[in-house]
């Protein structure tokens, strides 16, 4: 970025003369956006100091205007296309996010259901196991007494 005395120093002119040139239809217009300010000072991006360069070039100040309007434009309009181009893939991208993580809210939730089951399949079968045990000594018992009764041996 290039002050108003910069470019008249490079062009040969004075600095008057610049801001004579840049305050004047279509220039003034055109270069506005071209334009910054910084504690009072002004400065000119490239495109900016282009125009000015332009303006005061033999080829003629509208004509060099357009030109580099229209190269300008050009660059402006791509930039453009491709920032919206972005912005649609990011809101894709977020949308994908969102889905994903829906779906791992519900994977997780049901893994946690399905531990749940194995939890308590594992002590349903641990208490029938237990139960089937108490049943067979209950029951070895039984068979002791009965044998003591009718007068057959434990063992058989």
């Amino acid at each position: 970025m290039k002050t108003i005395k910069q470019i008249a120093d490079e062009l040969g002119v004075s600095k008057q003369s610049i801001q004579k040139r840049i305050s004047r239809e279509p220039l003034c217009t055109r270069i506005q956006q071209f334009v910054h300010t910084k504690a009072g000072t002004k400065y000119f991006c490239i495109q900016g100091e282009t125009l000015i360069i332009q303006a005061f070039s033999e080829k003629g100040m509208d004509t060099a205007i357009d030109t580099s309007i229209d190269k300008t434009n050009d660059v402006y309009t791509h930039v453009y296309t491709m920032i919206e181009t972005l912005k649609k893939e990011l809101e894709v991208k977020n949308q994908q996010i969102e889905e994903l993580s829906a779906q791992n809210t519900a994977l997780t939730t049901a893994l946690v259901t399905a531990q749940q089951t194995v939890a308590a399949a594992q002590a349903l079968h641990g208490a029938t196991v237990k139960q089937n045990i108490e049943d067979n000594e209950i029951k070895q018992r039984e068979k002791g007494i009965l044998a003591r009764i009718f007068g057959k041996s434990k063992d058989l």
